[in-house]
């Protein structure tokens, strides 16, 4: 098991603890917070502090990254199925190494991993930024770049979410997975709004060139942390994938967070693949276009995540999720069948906060009930709903294809509804019972 210091200034807890209130018992008039202070507490650890802030400057250059990519698929092939074969390239990695990146999360020391992946970002987008530059890029050529961006993006992404318990304490996990979901959903409204500039103005290389200085605050950033030791034990590593699934099937609550967030990555969130193309087919618009509808969801997703780091009653969550996705499935549906693009934004801001509610509260559930021991590959299981997004989008953009961009939406939309609405059925059989 993981071992945490008792240490005041990097975990914000004391060597005493104080033993847990009885129920009934009157525990004292709570002391005066300040302002914000209940949303922002994690910062005030330093190593998640450093994490928070390399993720908002790095991830900011990714989305400048996939921004840029996403406007010279539809410039080089026309077509919303090549878009959605690229997000199927993206979610290939995540579906196959699921086991993999989930072992390596929990063998090996989870900041080393973080700064090996980084590397890897670096070395894909000085190649992509190349062959661009050259004029030598390809579709072939892009579909692999993707590959290996989705291989290293699961590495990361499974690495950074395991670590977050071992850098904050217990009673802070929410608040911290919810402001560093905000600090991903700041970058998703800020990289696609200045991307879809930058495109006009700098071309795509530049936007890649952007996006490759960006990795050089991370770098620093997770050198700069002290991340406690922990035990690592070896074991089988294909047993205990295993016993991760057996975790999660065996927990009513645990599964039900793990399929609705699967539902909703497969089912809806194909959407923002083809946001190119209803950029430029349906609302007549070019790269500016494609920025705001790339950013709407991010604003919204950053007041939601926000407001989430304030929440603290984890019992609520199973009762909350499915209500949730059915309100985020309504929106999707709004955005599919919007006469104009204003309209349009405005589904998409509400999409964009319903669906990192979603995502938010599921995770830190699974995060919160699953023993550290299996943490990664918990983790890594949680997270394949980001192959299963790209995987969706696949099916999305060949539906698109043969029967119109809002066609395919919509169809999303309602599949996605009926999955929440047969949990929410299930959960208010349960509340009777």
């Amino acid at each position: 098991m993981d071992t945490i210091p008792k240490d005041t200034k990097e975990n914000g807890e004391t060597d005493a603890v104080p033993p847990p209130a009885v129920p009934g018992e009157a525990v004292g008039p709570a002391a005066p917070r300040p302002i914000g202070g209940q949303t922002f507490r994690t910062l005030r650890i330093k190593n998640f502090r450093l994490l928070f802030s390399g993720t908002i400057i790095s991830q900011t250059g990714d989305f400048l990254q996939l921004t840029a990519q996403g406007w010279l698929v539809l410039v080089l092939t026309g077509s919303p199925l090549s878009l959605g074969i690229v997000g199927f390239a993206q979610a290939v990695p995540r579906l196959a190494l699921a086991p993999l990146m989930g072992k390596l999360a929990d063998r090996f020391d989870r900041r080393k991993l973080l700064l090996i992946a980084q590397g890897g970002f670096l070395l894909q987008t000085l190649v992509f930024a190349t062959l661009v530059a050259t004029k030598a890029i390809t579709f072939a050529q892009i579909v692999v770049l993707t590959v290996i961006w989705g291989v290293l993006n699961g590495i990361n992404h499974t690495a950074r979410q395991s670590l977050i318990p071992n850098i904050v304490p217990k009673k802070d996990i929410t608040s911290a997975i919810a402001l560093h979901s905000a600090a991903f959903n700041l970058t998703r409204a800020i990289g696609p709004a200045v991307g879809g500039t930058l495109v006009a103005w700098l071309g795509v290389a530049g936007c890649l060139w952007i996006n490759a200085v960006s990795f050089a605050p991370m770098f620093w950033m997770l050198l700069a942390m002290d991340v406690p030791r922990t035990e690592r034990k070896r074991g089988d590593g294909d047993q205990r994938f295993r016993q991760a699934i057996r975790f999660v099937w065996s927990e009513p609550d645990v599964r039900q967070a793990v399929g609705l967030t699967f539902a909703v990555a497969f089912f809806a969130l194909g959407y923002a693949r083809l946001a190119p193309a209803f950029a430029r087919d349906i609302f007549g618009g070019g790269p500016g276009t494609f920025g705001l509808l790339m950013a709407a969801p991010g604003i919204g997703a950053l007041a939601s995540t926000l407001t989430l780091a304030r929440f603290g009653n984890a019992r609520a969550v199973p009762r909350i999720l499915p209500l949730v996705t059915l309100g985020l499935a309504l929106a999707l549906g709004g955005f599919a069948a919007s006469p104009t693009l204003g309209i349009a934004i405005l589904f998409l801001v509400l999409l964009g906060a319903l669906h990192l509610a979603q995502r938010t509260l599921a995770s830190s559930l699974v995060q919160t009930r699953t023993p550290d021991a299996l943490r990664g590959r918990v983790t890594s299981l949680f997270q394949i709903d980001v192959g299963l997004w790209s995987l969706g989008t696949l099916g999305m953009g060949g539906l698109a294809e043969a029967a119109g961009l809002r066609t395919a939406v919509g169809i999303g939309a309602m599949l996605c509804g009926a999955v929440a609405l047969a949990a929410l059925f299930r959960a208010l059989g349960r509340v009777r019972k």
